[in-house]
């Protein structure tokens, strides 16, 4: 048995898609998340912080590293964040170029959860 204590306000649940422009040159991500909010009360001021990082550390830049989200209503809420990556490596089966993403809440200054 494990027991471990979560915020009130999490990343419930995400989808990612990430693919290329039309041009096949720049990344285009998307990412769907659900946020469960199990306070009784609407929680204002989030924000989503989306960092990338390539398989030797580095932090990536993209074009929203930083989405200020509306007022978390209580229960489950749905958000949809878009990103472009410049001309990111590209993916084959010989060179699987991976990724890293991690994405935090935040409300004001504190973190109110990661996934």
């Amino acid at each position: 048995m494990r027991i471990y204590a979560l915020p009130k306000l999490q990343i419930a649940n995400l989808h990612l898609n990430a693919g290329l422009d039309s041009t096949y040159l720049d990344g285009e991500l998307q990412v769907d998340l659900g946020i469960d909010n199990a306070d009784q009360v609407t929680q204002p001021n989030i924000e989503a912080r989306c960092r990338i990082y390539n398989s030797k550390g580095k932090e990536i830049k993209h074009s929203v590293p930083k989405m200020k989200l509306r007022p978390m209503k209580p229960g489950m809420n749905e958000v949809t964040l878009h990103s472009r990556v410049p001309n990111p490596l590209k993916w084959n089966a010989e060179q699987p170029n991976l990724y890293r993403l991690v994405i935090e809440l935040a409300q004001g200054r504190q973190d109110a959860g990661a996934g």
